[in-house]
């Protein structure tokens, strides 16, 4: 699969977590936004291996109580999650 291909599939795969996932009510208050990365980018310790794969990145306001779960995985696309605060217009 060349990398136009990937990104279109991840793409599809991200859609379908922030329907499952981000734009549920119990998630609103702590996801202020979803994309995709290269492992590489956030996780620099990966194994060789994943680095160039891509991911789904999750931005928190703050961290997700214990109660409330994000998997690890979703779809083969791992899950990284970013403790960013709130976001405001400058």
């Amino acid at each position: 699969m060349n990398p136009q291909e990937r990104a279109k599939k991840a793409e599809g795969i991200q859609k379908r977590f922030i329907r499952k996932y981000v734009e549920k009510e119990l998630y609103q208050p702590y996801v202020k936004g979803c994309g995709l990365s290269t492992v590489r980018l956030k996780d620099p310790k990966a194994a060789s291996t994943e680095k160039e794969n891509l991911c789904i990145v999750v931005l928190l306001a703050r961290p997700l109580p214990r109660k409330l779960k994000l998997p690890h995985r979703f779809e083969g696309l791992r899950v990284l999650t970013e403790a960013v605060g709130a976001i405001r217009a400058l």
